[in-house]
């Protein structure tokens, strides 16, 4: 067999394991019902298992009358406590008894943060969601599309978060009228970060992180950044978390000056090739964060994020420089992976210390999409 062909039998089948794997958890409901699968995931006082016939199915724990599983699970606590063993159904609704080789704890459902398989697969611990958007006003012949791609890892360890985000504003013009400057107008808005956060004992965490922007509204041609943070979740439930953090990041810009401006350059414009070095900026910034997630996995799906981050610049050239941002996001599902999202958006900066940059900017939107989860 050639090789390339062995080689995607076997992604093919690395990819698929946890189809063929068996399924030998027992689930019995109040009502009798019996569903054999294997336990996913138990979050926000949902437990999730994947059925060969039904898929996953989603059941909330107050309907649970019992469980046999043979599979170790991972469970944190909100206390950042951690316990390992299988999971039993405690006589009161909201109890949970987890079995391992040295006893018997129990617990309230209440208290648990998460809990995965001890060998939950990297589709297992991901989530993936998709989202376009687009709407148009024909008085104002203004346009607007978006795009956003979030990705979100998780381990009893650590957590990995990117994200891409695309805008699109286009306002058209009428060009039968003679005038010039009636014309179709675009501008663009790109954001990409990733990050890597480290889980530490008492609910603390330090967090590594990388972002690019592109902002034509913010005359912001690019900024490249990158950052460390160290941060604690002052609530962290089965269903909603709230961290604050601080940090320091450095990061380089190229800001387009005003027309007006323009001739100051010693090449005599912006962007004649050269001349594009002259604009970029290296400044270092502190940063602080709070921000506050909100989710249910009950039918319909619904969750909320929103955070707002502060940069005031440290470097002497930009003492006094500040600059801000925030995203509020919520999401509904209106059917099975399909959800409807709402996003509001904002980004801030008082040019200060900049040459060409010298007045306030501020750029903010709401835009609504359909996207799918996985």
């Amino acid at each position: 067999m050639k090789l390339p062909a062995l080689l995607l039998i076997m992604i093919i089948a690395a990819w698929s394991h946890p189809t063929w794997a068996a399924k030998t958890d027992i689930v019995i409901l109040q009502n009798g019902d019996r569903i054999t699968g294997e336990i996913k995931r138990l979050e926000a006082g949902v437990l999730r298992v994947s059925t060969d016939h039904m898929g996953v199915i989603n059941i909330e724990w107050r309907f649970i009358r019992r469980i046999f599983s043979d599979q170790n699970q991972t469970v944190e606590m909100i206390d950042g406590t951690r316990l390992v063993g299988k999971l039993v159904k405690g006589e009161d609704e909201e109890d949970l008894i987890i079995k391992s080789d040295s006893g018997s704890t129990q617990v309230s459902t209440l208290d648990i943060v998460s809990a995965y398989p001890l060998g939950a697969n990297f589709k297992d611990r991901m989530t993936l969601d998709l989202s376009v958007g687009a709407d148009y006003t024909s008085s104002t012949q203004l346009a607007n599309a978006s795009t956003a791609v979030d990705f979100r890892l998780m381990n009893f360890k650590r957590i990995w978060e990117s994200s891409l985000r695309t805008y699109l504003t286009r306002q058209g013009g009428d060009t039968d009228n003679g005038d010039p400057s009636d014309v179709t107008t675009d501008q663009t808005r790109l954001e990409a970060w990733g990050s890597m956060e480290r889980i530490l004992m008492n609910q603390k965490y330090r967090k590594y992180s990388s972002k690019f922007e592109k902002n034509e509204a913010l005359d912001l041609d690019f900024r490249l950044s990158l950052g460390a943070s160290f941060g604690r979740y002052l609530i962290k439930t089965n269903n909603q978390w709230f961290d604050v953090a601080v940090g320091l990041q450095a990061l380089e810009e190229r800001i387009r000056p005003p027309e007006d401006q323009a001739s100051i350059d010693v090449c005599g414009g912006y962007g004649d090739g050269p001349c594009d070095d002259l604009n970029v900026e290296t400044n270092f910034e502190l940063t602080g964060t709070a921000r506050y997630r909100y989710w249910r996995f009950t039918s319909p799906e619904r969750s909320l994020d929103t955070y707002i981050t502060l940069y005031p610049s440290i470097t002497s050239a930009y003492r006094g420089r500040l600059r801000a941002e925030t995203r509020t996001t919520f999401k509904l599902e209106l059917a099975k992976d399909l959800f409807w999202s709402l996003e509001l958006y904002g980004n801030y900066d008082n040019g200060k210390g900049l040459a060409v940059f010298p007045e306030e900017k501020w750029d903010y939107g709401l835009t609504t999409s359909l996207g799918w989860s996985y």
